[in-house]
């Protein structure tokens, strides 16, 4: 299994929904996040996703509730650690998984946040 840094060193990577599903589950500590919603379903509405560096000025951070101890984490994570997961977006850019992080990274200034959007 490639580790987070070595597919990002790859922009144009294109993966399945099967392979994308298994990614965002391995992130998510809380089962509820992944048994309580349709996150797997969105997902796998699409068949292949990509890999890009999106416009954070397209992606709108308030359309789901957050929980702003865990957007801070996120501000002091990435600070620490640069190469933060990819969010995951329809293809309307809206968020299907990732929205702490988006929150965190606008807070912090990022002009793009790489993120899977269907290929």
């Amino acid at each position: 299994m490639k580790t987070f840094k070595q597919f990002l060193e790859n922009q144009n990577q294109v993966i399945s929904s099967d392979d994308l599903f298994d990614k965002v589950n391995s992130l998510h500590l809380n089962r509820e996040d992944i048994d309580g919603g349709d996150l797997e379903d969105r997902i796998r509405k699409h068949d292949f996703y990509k890999l890009m560096d999106v416009d954070a000025n397209l992606i709108d951070a308030d359309m789901w509730n957050s929980d702003d101890d865990l957007v801070g984490d996120y501000e002091e994570y990435t600070r620490r650690k640069p190469d933060y997961p990819p969010i995951v977006l329809d293809d309307d850019n809206t968020i299907i998984d990732g929205t702490h992080r988006t929150k965190a990274l606008k807070n912090l200034g990022h002009k793009t946040i790489k993120a899977w959007i269907p290929a």
